[in-house]
């Protein structure tokens, strides 16, 4: 990781650069400061469409369309019913997969598998006609939900699962300190402990498809590049480190957990020693800033704010005009890890990626394979106790 000064510098010039571009619209991009940023300090690579000007595009939705059959094959998306989730899912469905959408608002999730299932037939360079999407109620941030989605899905689909998008996410908590029943942060909760339960509870019909299919079972976790800047003691361990970690940090550290949560995924499957288990492919990912719902709640969070709260609405709305990928883009990275022949290919486990497809270096704190383990470990006892 560049030193504490690099950094510091890197955040200077990208406010600064960013200062420019409202008064000298695009100057900044077309000369190329984003992208020699992007290759200053790993977090901002990918970071925003601004970012990628004159790199080399690595992926694209051409590509996908090019390259991935999918039909016969099942994948659940949570979060499934806007943002990256949606795109995800609509996209699968295009390359033949069937798709269930996980979300938390079935009425929502409804409406967005019927808009996909009109277009199904239109949808990119090359549809097709077997993929379909149908819905499920699933909340990540309650154990009895988790294990009820798990329940109905392997009654419903008792074969191999294929795909596994870990997508579901909240940015702020309605109010501050909010927990679950359980007693444990609800941001923490959502994003990481109700993965990682719904993982254990269909990892059998995971190691299925790592056994049966050539492109092996695929998890995916969606990341954030806020992780970076997680606490200094990385994730918490406790429920009182979790809970206590601050408004600034509960986000973050939850986006750290999913990084944490695929490296030791792959470590436990590589301990399995079966050809099924070496044909997982678990993997997490940073879409990059993009445009969705998190940043309504973030927006809403902003407006609570006394005295110069208008400032940072101006700034946010600046950031959402100029430096967002729409969701769709922001699903292209997901999607890579999710159907692409290459992945497989070329034995993608445990890594990390930005924008576009391209593997990157997380916080060091994710080289600590002690904290991996123990993390794991702590929230098993979280499921085990809700």
């Amino acid at each position: 990781m560049p030193s504490p000064s690099l950094k510091l510098g890197a955040f200077v010039s990208l406010f600064v650069s960013v200062s420019v571009g409202t008064f000298f619209s695009g100057v900044p991009r077309r000369l190329g400061f984003y992208r020699w940023l992007g290759n200053l300090d790993p977090r901002f690579r990918g970071f925003s469409p601004a970012f990628l000007d004159g790199v080399p595009n690595l992926y694209s939705y051409d590509k996908l369309q090019r390259r991935t059959d999918l039909t016969g094959l099942t994948a659940i998306v949570t979060g499934a019913n806007s943002g990256i989730g949606y795109w995800a899912s609509r996209h699968l469905a295009a390359q033949g997969a069937d798709v269930v959408m996980a979300c938390r608002h079935s009425g929502r999730c409804d409406s967005a598998a019927a808009r996909i299932t009109a277009d199904l037939g239109s949808i990119g360079g090359r549809a097709h006609p077997g993929g379909s999407v149908t819905t499920m109620d699933l909340d990540t941030s309650s154990p009895a939900s988790v294990r009820s989605f798990a329940d109905r899905y392997t009654t419903k689909r008792p074969g191999p699962l294929d795909m596994l998008v870990l997508n579901a996410g909240i940015g702020v908590s309605p109010e501050e300190g909010d927990t679950t029943a359980d007693g444990i942060d609800l941001i923490f909760a959502t994003n990481h402990v109700g993965h990682q339960l719904l993982y254990g509870l269909l990892l059998s019909q995971i190691l299925e498809s790592g056994e049966k299919t050539v492109s092996g079972g695929k998890v995916v976790l969606t990341s954030s590049l806020a992780h970076y800047d997680s606490p200094r003691w990385g994730v918490g361990l406790s429920k009182s480190q979790i809970n206590g970690a601050g408004i600034t940090y509960h986000y973050r550290q939850s986006k750290l957990a999913q990084i944490l949560f695929a490296q030791e995924a792959t470590r436990r499957l590589d301990l399995m020693g079966t050809r099924a288990s070496s044909n997982v492919f678990v993997n997490s990912f940073n879409p990059g800033v993009v445009d969705t719902n998190i940043w309504t709640e973030v927006k809403r969070s902003v407006s609570k704010i006394r005295c110069f709260g208008w400032i940072l609405e101006a700034g946010l709305k600046f950031w959402h005009e100029n430096f967002m990928f729409t969701p769709e883009e922001g699903a292209l990275t997901l999607l890579y890890l999710a159907a692409d022949p290459s992945v497989s290919r070329d034995r993608i486990r445990g890594k990390y990626f930005h924008p576009q497809a391209v593997e990157t270096e997380p916080h060091s704190v994710t080289r600590n394979e002690t904290l991996q383990i123990a993390l794991w470990d702590f929230t098993e006892s979280l499921i085990v106790e809700s």
